[in-house]
């Protein structure tokens, strides 16, 4: 007796072939929406990135890159500033800080207060800088 031949949609690796697919689909859509793609205008760009310069206060800097003052905003300011870490050695403190760029990448910016010379107000002042990406 002759085996009857089934149609191709009801074979076991049409299927598996079919999930698999769909399953590349979604990863691949999940993947890209992580990517970071920038936070607009609040965000810093290349240009201002290069504008900053050791020694620079936290003022300044910040006045750079938010020339529009939309960090007025908290969520705003949230979403395009993080401190990454803070650190006291004796009487010299380090922030660093993540900004995210304006259409993708970030940066990376250290600030240093001194207060080793006795004085009770100091400003923090970029210390280093580095970025990753920014367009």
């Amino acid at each position: 007796m002759e085996k009857e031949k089934k149609p191709i949609y009801k074979k076991w690796w049409f299927w598996l072939i079919i999930v698999l697919v769909i399953s590349a689909i979604v990863i691949s859509i999940i993947l890209i929406k992580k990517e970071n793609h920038g936070v607009g205008s609040a965000g810093i760009s290349l240009e201002e990135f290069e504008e900053i310069e050791l020694g620079m206060s936290q003022s300044k800097v910040q006045s750079i890159i938010d020339s529009e003052d939309e960090w007025d905003d908290d969520d705003v300011y949230d979403k395009c500033c993080e401190e990454i870490s803070k650190n006291k050695n004796e009487s010299v403190y380090s922030y660093t800080y993540k900004y995210l760029g304006e259409s993708g990448g970030y940066a990376e910016i250290t600030y240093k207060a001194d207060y080793s010379n006795g004085d009770m107000f100091v400003l923090p002042t970029v210390s280093d800088k580095q970025q990753f990406n920014l367009k």
